[in-house]
C-alpha cells in the first residue's frame, strides 16, 4: 500500500487502527485475532509458507481465515506468485492443520467474459490520460464517474457472483476460489 495512501486513509479514519507490515511479518502479538480477512493478497506474496504461517500465529485458536485467491483460470500474469485450484487449496490447509469448512469457487464462462470485458474497459480509462490535474471540476467528474461506477457497475458485477453461485453453467474454469479455514483449538 501507497504510503499516501495510507496517510490519507488516517487522517480520513483517525479512529481506525491502519499498520503497514509484511504478510510474513504481521505486527501483532499471538493469537490475537477471532477472524482475518485475507483477499488477494497471497497470490502475491513471494513465500506463501510464511505469510500463512504468520495469519496462523496471530489467529487466535478456533479463529476463522476468510481466504480470496485467484483461480488457475486467470492465466499467469508477472503481478501473481502463483494461481490456486481446489487442489492447491486442500494441500494449503493439510499442510498447515486448518480445517476447510467452506470452499467455493466462482467464475463461469458468461461472467469472465463480463469481468475482463469491465476490466478493460476500466483499465483503458484509467490510462487514457495519464497526466491528470487536480482541479476543482476534475474531482467533480472522477466523484460522478466514481458514483455511476458503485451505483451501475458493482450492482451488476455482485448479480453476475451471485446468479454464478445458483446455475451450476460450468465451474470446470473458474476465476477465483473463495475458502474459511478454521484454525484448531489447540
Amino acid at each position: 500500500i501507497a504510503k499516501t495512501a495510507t496517510a490519507s486513509l488516517k487522517k480520513r479514519c483517525p479512529s481506525f487502527h491502519i499498520f503497514e507490515a509484511r504478510a510474513a511479518s504481521l505486527p501483532f502479538k499471538s493469537d490475537f485475532f477471532d477472524i482475518i480477512v485475507c483477499s488477494h493478497v497471497l497470490e502475491h506474496e513471494t513465500s506463501e509458507a510464511a505469510a500463512i504461517r504468520e495469519m496462523i500465529r496471530v489467529l487466535k485458536p478456533g479463529g476463522t481465515i476468510f481466504l480470496g485467491v485467484p483461480a488457475v483460470a486467470v492465466g499467469e500474469t508477472e503481478l501473481h506468485a502463483r494461481l490456486y485450484d481446489p487442489a492447491s487449496i486442500q494441500n494449503l490447509a493439510d499442510t498447515f492443520h486448518l480445517e476447510i469448512l467452506r470452499s467455493h469457487a466462482y467464475g463461469s464462462r458468461p461472467f469472465q467474459i463480463i469481468y475482463y470485458a469491465i476490466s478493460a474497459i476500466a483499465a483503458r480509462a484509467s490510462t487514457h490520460n495519464t497526466t491528470v490535474r487536480f482541479s476543482k471540476q476534475n474531482v467533480v467528474r472522477y466523484g460522478v464517474i466514481r458514483r455511476l461506477y458503485h451505483s451501475l457497475v458493482v450492482p451488476v458485477l455482485l448479480f453476475l457472483y451471485r446468479l454464478d453461485a445458483i446455475i451450476p453453467i460450468s465451474k470446470r474454469k473458474p476465476i477465483e476460489i473463495w475458502v474459511i479455514l478454521r484454525k484448531a483449538l489447540s
